[in-house]
């Protein structure tokens, strides 16, 4: 005769203790995400020490893989908890890297900006070539448009000495600056209420 169905519970399950463990563990993060304070991060590690002890005692799959879970969850409170320590006691070191970091990233942006719509003006100069007077035409639309697209640039547009468009390619919000439309400036900014554009100008011969 086997033994009873309680004795089989008891030696499979963890106890009354670990369980009691397990919650503490899981109230305690819980609290540690409110208040953000290490003392419930060292209470969540003890619940979970007690759990782990019981889980590993017994054998039972399900209660190490829970173990784990919980002292994953303590590793990813610990880890946020020093980078916010680093933050409190190490600002200043901190700050000249993040701004280092985003430095380097705008310069890498605007680098490519500039190469883009250099290339696209030097491509469109050259597409036009030295056509006088300038007719539009459906082929230099296409190779504008087709230029557009390969320097990923807003708008592709040649004007004439007056500042009127001749060939459009692309869309732009607002109207373009008459420095702009008349080659005043090699290189242009507008920043308007709802869009921002860099211009990038050539002269025609």
């Amino acid at each position: 005769m086997g033994p009873p169905a309680h004795g089989r519970r008891s030696e499979s399950a963890p106890g009354a203790l670990a369980w009691a463990a397990g919650w503490v563990c899981i109230l305690a993060l819980g609290a540690w995400l409110a208040q953000l304070s290490v003392l419930w991060l060292g209470v969540a590690a003890a619940a979970a020490l007690v759990w782990s002890a019981a889980g590993a005692r017994r054998g039972r799959r399900w209660a190490i893989a829970l173990a784990l879970v919980l002292w994953g969850a303590i590793g990813v409170g610990a880890g946020v908890r020093y980078r916010l320590d680093a933050v409190a006691h190490e600002w200043p070191a901190v700050q000249d890297r993040v701004e280092s970091r985003a430095a380097d990233r705008l310069n890498t942006a605007l680098d490519a900006l500039v190469g883009r719509g250099e290339r696209a003006v030097t491509a469109a100069g050259e597409a036009v070539g030295s056509r006088a007077p300038l007719a539009p035409s459906r082929e230099l639309f296409d190779r504008l448009a087709g230029i557009r697209s390969r320097e990923r640039v807003s708008a592709l547009a040649v004007f004439g000495a007056d500042g009127s468009p001749l060939v459009w390619a692309g869309e732009h919000r607002g109207a373009v600056p008459l420095a702009v439309r008349r080659g005043r400036e090699r290189y242009g900014f507008h920043a308007g209420p709802l869009f921002s554009y860099v211009y990038f100008t050539r002269s025609l011969p």
